[in-house]
């Protein structure tokens, strides 16, 4: 396949993700204490995979609305998509997807439950323009995009997406229609790591997603309890030698509100100073435990 229909098709999906609301100036990442000092010592967010997320359901609900759309493209044009079943389903069962998750949802009591250690936890508060920046530079093409939780809509943006790659596999050789089946695959599964029931929509979540399959290769590793991660630096290329370290974006750390106020701010400024982030506001919850 060449060089300018690979750019054209890619463009066409380029241009569905990117007609996207702005989230708001801060969006914020719960996380427990342990993984605030992760990623305050390593300078990189954690991504987990998505098959490892709390609501065990999610993937599958995504997954069911893609054999929606898949199954209504078959009944009219069976053999152009038999490649994008077989690409799907050989993910289904050994291929994984990271997503960093963060909320629009400032010191909420159901996130501190859900994702802060039960209100004993931190939340990170990011800078969200210099998150969604990112996706003009790093070159697995990471964007900051908002879960949608409205069932039509996102029926309605598989079938887009669909539709962008109809043309292509009608008019692709043999070799290159397998290839254009597993570019669909892997846009397909973004959209599913977006997709969530609307029953979770008060958390008004937006989320990075990592794919190893169409991204530069990481590391996967485990926590203590046996959930898969990445750790993602945000940086196109190294810090020269001898250059101040490069910092996460987060203007605001949060502790929960089942923390001890006076101790918890002490240990969260000497970990802040400790890994050089001196100008983060340190921040309590003003939810009652």
């Amino acid at each position: 396949m060449n060089s300018a229909w690979d750019s054209e098709f890619y463009q066409c999906v380029k241009g569905i993700w990117l007609r996207e609301s702005q989230p708001p100036e801060l969006v914020w990442h719960y996380t427990k204490k342990a993984m605030l000092e992760a990623i305050l010592k390593s300078n990189r967010i954690r991504a987990t995979s998505i098959k490892d997320v709390n609501d065990e359901t999610e993937f599958r609900y995504g997954k069911d609305l893609v054999d929606e759309i898949l199954n209504e493209a078959q009944h009219h044009e069976a053999s152009l998509f038999c490649d994008v079943r077989k690409k799907l389903d050989l993910f289904k069962a050994q291929r994984d997807v990271f997503v960093f998750c963060v909320s629009e949802e400032r010191d909420c009591k159901s996130q501190w439950e859900d994702y802060g250690e039960n209100g004993q936890g931190y939340a990170l508060g990011f800078i969200s323009s210099r998150l969604s920046a990112l996706r003009k530079t790093k070159p697995h093409d990471l964007r900051l995009s908002r879960v949608e939780y409205e069932k039509s809509k996102q029926l309605s943006e598989l079938r887009e997406v669909v539709d962008c790659y109809r043309r292509y596999l009608r008019g692709a050789t043999d070799a290159d229609s397998v290839r254009v089946a597993e570019w669909l695959a892997h846009h397909l599964i973004r959209c599913v790591c977006r997709f969530k029931h609307k029953d979770w929509g008060s958390e008004n979540e937006w989320r990075m997603v990592y794919a190893p399959e169409i991204d530069p290769p990481l590391e996967v590793k485990c926590t203590a309890d046996g959930k898969r991660f990445v750790e993602m630096d945000l940086w196109v290329e190294p810090a020269s030698h001898g250059a101040e370290p490069r910092k996460l974006p987060i203007r605001e750390v949060m502790h929960g509100p089942a923390c001890d106020p006076v101790s918890t701010m002490r240990i969260l400024n000497d970990e802040l100073t400790r890994n050089e982030y001196l100008t983060v506001d340190c921040l309590g919850s003003t939810i009652q435990p």
